[in-house]
């Protein structure tokens, strides 16, 4: 058990191979433990606002807040007593490596959204963010630029997928940063691979993009609150939503979901 923070846990990962948890928290703290002990080995106080999302990429550990920003902290500094100088601008404005009293170096941080970090992912060389200024943004972790700025809703409207009457995105009913809690958000959730990329929206629309050419190639309508999660493979895309529902997406079939009821299921007495 891991127990230090003093407010709900909004995000977490962990790392096998070094054995090791990171954990981000309502209390704006993120903690980094040891998976065997449960000691924390490290409380990093390097945001302003609510922790919604932390990933470990190779020897860094990522955080993205509703303060904006996203930060990448050296793993490999844990013991060191100065800050190795960093030579890469992961970001459109450079912001030095520096120690929040932590122990740990922030190598770089990633400046550009206007608002909150409501989600993000890094794989293969590639960090792609979503924020409540309605942007996803694409970043080159390789050579530190920014790719692409996404307008969600210039990109949408502009796109040629299904639209269907009523539900509108720049009027989604839920605030832009999500809940109280850290959930959901204007882009609640998002997956990519490769050139695909799938994200969650608060008007509860599953959209698919082509990052090669910025546009949304398919919409999915079927939650009817905001989405908060999804995770796909090349066959099926698994969203939740601030509903109570789980939905499975099959993209060979067609646009309806096979609904998994999450309120009625705990009704009904069943667990997990």
């Amino acid at each position: 058990m891991f127990t230090g923070h003093y407010g709900g846990i909004t995000a977490i990962d962990y790392d096998s191979d070094q054995g090791l948890v990171a954990s981000g928290s309502l209390d704006t703290q993120v903690r980094v433990w040891d998976s065997g002990s449960g000691e924390c080995k490290y409380t990093i106080s390097g945001h302003s606002d609510i922790i919604r999302d932390v990933q470990f990429y190779d020897r860094f550990l990522i955080t993205g807040a509703n303060d904006g920003r996203m930060r990448m902290w050296d793993l490999s500094l844990f013991d060191s007593v100065q800050p190795r100088p960093s030579t890469k601008i992961m970001r459109e404005e450079y912001v030095a490596p520096s120690r929040d009293g932590s122990g740990l170096c922030c190598e770089n941080t990633f400046v550009g959204h206007k608002d909150a970090v409501t989600c993000f992912q890094a794989s293969y060389g590639k960090l792609i963010s979503g924020g409540a200024d309605k942007t996803v943004r694409e970043w080159d972790l390789s050579t530190g630029q920014l790719r692409q700025t996404i307008d969600v809703n210039w990109a949408t409207k502009d796109s040629h997928s299904t639209r269907v009457a009523g539900r509108n995105l720049a009027s989604a009913p839920v605030a832009k940063r999500g809940t109280d809690e850290g959930d959901g958000g204007f882009i609640g959730a998002l997956q990519f691979y490769d050139f695909a990329l799938a994200t969650g929206t608060a008007d509860g629309v599953l959209r698919l993009w082509d990052l090669r050419t910025a546009q949304a190639h398919r919409q999915m309508f079927g939650h009817s609150q905001p989405i908060t999660s999804l995770q796909f493979d090349e066959q099926t895309v698994l969203t939740g939503s601030l509903d109570g529902t789980a939905q499975l997406w099959d993209l060979a079939v067609g646009p309806g979901p096979a609904d998994i009821n999450l309120w009625a299921a705990s009704d009904q007495g069943a667990g997990c």
